[in-house]
């Protein structure tokens, strides 16, 4: 049986990405979804060690991946997006494979450690006492945001029960993620932000606002639910040595997936009524060129000098202050019961 596994890649999540208003990842990086598959082979010899990642003995091809989104778009599984459903097309083999979407990447995966080197190991297989994380080449289909957005929401809650699942737990949990972009939308639980860049560019973009118990706690209780294998993948494409990192904390990765996924529907939505283009002919020419660019997809204020960055910077912290002060007071004081 044949299993999709996916998930997000940024580049730099924040590892102390841990306030509402805060960005967490860079405005010019780009973070994108790596959708992946892998099926049962016969068993291969242990891997000795290399001077570069080995590729997955179980991962699929290209064309096996392109047979299996195949089939579950046509058995209606999954819906695809346009841009999935050209890689799953089998028509010009040869193009195809040096299609953008489709890179080589190292991930951390569970091996089985043995005297004569690493065997690894299915993902539906038990680990056991010997399991350890080893870097292994892993070919797979780069979904821009937008795209793995609507990827993900489309992604039912459940398949047929007479039929076993082919999708992985990671790929399942993203979809519940997804769910989660949904819920805060419908509870306006949105904020527009602003974020400085190094060569002093400025970005407007669409966070989650994270402010109340309930998203408090649902925020934990995806942070520990997140898959291990969802915490492994190297930012870089590039072919990386045999040397596994220690996994990324889930929090900041779950933050930034999160705002990714708020961040497309809302520009989305922006762009199909054109709701902001009323508000651009303000006498505010800073403001109204913020509320132009968070619908525009780069999110880039094309702003005259660094004193409109700066004073469009300052007229942000100064709105949103009375948040960072909740935020603030709810870090110093715990409510407890003294027995």
């Amino acid at each position: 049986m044949a299993l999709l596994h996916g998930s997000w890649i940024h580049p730099s999540p924040t590892l102390e990405a841990s306030q509402p208003l805060s960005a967490h990842t860079e405005p010019t990086a780009e973070s994108i979804f790596f959708l992946w598959g892998e099926t049962w082979r016969s068993s291969t010899a242990p891997i000795t060690p290399f001077s570069s990642a080995p590729p997955h003995p179980f991962c699929l091809s290209v064309d096996e991946l392109s047979d299996l989104l195949g089939s579950l778009h046509q058995s209606k599984v999954l819906t695809l997006p346009s841009a999935v459903q050209d890689v799953s097309q089998r028509h010009d083999r040869k193009r195809r494979d040096k299609a953008e979407g489709w890179q080589v990447r190292s991930l951390g995966l569970l091996c089985h450690w043995a005297e004569a080197g690493v065997v690894p190991l299915h993902s539906a297989a038990e680990p056991s006492e010997e399991a350890c994380l080893y870097p292994l080449q892993v070919g797979g289909l780069c979904l821009s945001a937008a795209v793995a957005t609507e990827f993900l929401l489309a992604i039912p809650f459940s398949t047929d029960l007479q039929a076993e699942d082919p999708l992985g737990t990671d790929l399942r949990y993203w979809s519940h993620v997804s769910r989660w972009s949904l819920d805060l939308l419908v509870r306006s639980k949105v904020l527009p932000s602003l974020q400085k860049d190094q060569d002093g560019c400025v970005y407007a973009y669409w966070q989650p606002l994270l402010d109340s118990a309930l998203d408090q706690a649902r925020l934990r209780q995806m942070q520990a639910q997140m898959p291990l294998v969802c915490q492994c993948y190297y930012a870089s494409a590039k072919e990386q040595p045999p040397a596994l990192a220690l996994p990324i904390p889930s929090k900041p990765i779950l933050l930034a997936s999160l705002q990714q996924l708020v961040d497309q529907q809302v520009r989305r939505i922006l762009c199909s009524e054109n709701s902001i283009a009323a508000l651009t002919k303000m006498q505010d020419k800073s403001l109204g060129e913020w509320l132009s660019a968070l619908e525009r997809p780069t999110g880039e204020l094309s702003l005259k000098g660094e004193s409109e960055g700066a004073q469009i910077l300052s007229a942000f912290a100064t709105w949103t202050q009375p948040l960072q002060l909740a935020q603030t007071q709810q870090k110093a004081f715990r409510a407890v019961f003294a027995l």
